[in-house]
């Protein structure tokens, strides 16, 4: 049986997010300054799946990992 948990939010606009097609979506590390951090990523060739936006109390942008799993950057403020 599912229950919900409180900590779990939808996602905003409702509904759940695409797995993309993978078993894993995505996973997330958290950075001190997301700008900077972007800027350098590009520098080095990056692939970047969405440009940094808000969300919440952060910040976040996707990158393409090397086994072409997304990366999640945010930046809590």
């Amino acid at each position: 049986m599912f229950r919900k948990c409180p900590s779990i939010r939808p996602w905003p606009g409702g509904g759940l997010v695409s797995t993309r097609g993978r078993l894993v979506d995505h996973w997330a590390l958290s950075v001190a300054d997301l700008p900077a951090t972007v800027l350098r990523l590009k520098g080095e060739g990056v692939k970047f799946l969405e440009e940094i936006h808000a969300w919440g109390n952060m910040r976040a942008a996707m990158i393409e990992g090397p086994d072409r799993v997304a990366i999640e950057i945010i930046e809590v403020k």
